[in-house]
């Protein structure tokens, strides 16, 4: 399928293809899925390797034609979603309009993401703010084909690898396809949530009713602030990147995002949306709750941009939208904590791994720093 296992990004376009069932997505040593192939029910059709967007350079690429900022003016629907709520207002169009649209949900207990049909506005909510962790395809590709073939408006929403993914799987254009990229920085492993999850929930003896890596309890980010709530109405509100979660979702990625192929450059979608972190505080498209940046990359969404209701939006530069926002251009870089984080997570668990890399910083700030200096930093905690 892939010559060099560094560079699949784990879309499972392979395993949608394939009509034995000889492909199955296992973890391997790096705590993230790769595609093995099951040798005695393999036909060597080569489906696989056909539809691999890695392997795929046919599909034609886009460029940015267009930048805005913008939010939705709802407020109740903007402070549900992780930035300006974009995503939002396009998926509530196309439901609206007879469409059916993609998206990622968490499975019921929140240990797990996976992508998701939906058809009508009572489940919109189910994929609303962000997911930092890879998903699930399941046979999400082939009910998509289906929907297209059956001439329905779809709306896929996800990362740009995953779009690429749809659009090599479907081996065609379709005039009522629609595909909304979310600028990326590459997701962490399914297991950091649910070591993280189970952790809380066994030391308050409650299971999770409620979760969220990008609340707006405490205002859009950053610094951006996770969320859970339990059974017993218990709830825990902290600083993203200082928990367990953010620490792993900073240090572990698949290798693939450390050398992305479908940033912006390379984007296979219609639309780019995410947060516009280089927003001034003092611009008439500034909100508290969030403000999004849309890259758009053909004159078909924009059309759709035009139809929006509830939508404020105004002109910027592209360099406007690079500001604090890197991720549109560029891959992750290997952070240098990762070998021993990951050796760690792998032996005792993501607790430990943090604890373990929480200690290691504390050692280094204290040879680093002046023993007066850490006192005053101290002092100014307390």
């Amino acid at each position: 399928m892939l010559a060099n296992k560094s560079q699949c990004c784990g879309c499972e376009a392979c395993i949608n293809a394939c009509k034995f069932n000889a492909i199955e997505m296992k973890y391997d040593d790096s705590l993230f899925k790769y595609p093995e192939i099951n040798k005695e029910k393999c036909k060597n059709c080569k489906l696989c390797e056909k539809v691999c967007p890695i392997n795929n350079k046919k599909v034609e690429k886009t460029k940015v034609k267009l930048v805005y900022a913008g939010y939705n003016i709802n407020n109740k629907t903007l402070y549900k979603s992780a930035s300006g709520g974009i995503s939002y207002l396009l998926n509530e169009f196309f439901l609206k309009n007879n469409g059916i649209i993609y998206g990622v949900a968490y499975t019921e207990n929140y240990k797990s993401a996976e992508y998701v049909r939906i058809d009508n506005l009572n489940d919109l909510i189910k994929i609303q703010s962000s997911k930092y962790i890879e998903t699930n395809k399941n046979n999400i590709y082939n009910v998509i084909k289906h929907d297209l073939e059956d001439s329905k408006n779809v709306l896929f929403t996800g990362l740009p690898c995953e779009i690429g993914a749809l659009k090599s799987f479907l081996k065609k254009d379709y005039y009522n396809l629609y595909t909304c990229g979310l600028i990326c920085m590459g997701p962490t492993s399914q297991k950091v949530e649910k070591e993280f999850i189970e952790y809380y929930e066994n030391n308050l003896d409650s299971s999770i009713k409620y979760f969220n890596v990008r609340s707006k309890v405490k205002g859009w980010g950053p610094p951006n602030h996770i969320e859970l709530i339990f059974q017993n109405d218990d709830k825990i509100i902290k600083p993203f990147n200082e928990t367990a979660f953010g620490m792993a979702f900073q240090i572990l990625s698949r290798k693939s995002c450390l050398d992305c192929n479908f940033k912006i450059t390379n984007t296979y979608a219609d639309i780019t949306i995410g947060d516009y972190w280089g927003v001034d505080k003092n611009s008439e498209i500034y909100n508290k709750n969030g403000v999004s940046v849309i890259l758009v990359h053909n004159d078909k969404f924009n059309e759709v941009l035009n139809q929006l209701s509830n939508l404020k939006l105004i002109d910027i530069k592209y360099e406007d939208c690079l500001k604090n926002n890197e991720m549109i251009e560029k891959s992750r870089i290997l952070d240098k904590r990762k070998k021993k984080f990951e050796k760690n997570f792998k032996t005792k668990g993501l607790i430990y791994a943090y604890k373990k890399n929480n200690l290691w910083y504390k050692r280094v700030v204290k040879k680093i720093l002046p023993k007066k200096l850490i006192k005053i930093m101290k002092g100014v905690k307390k």
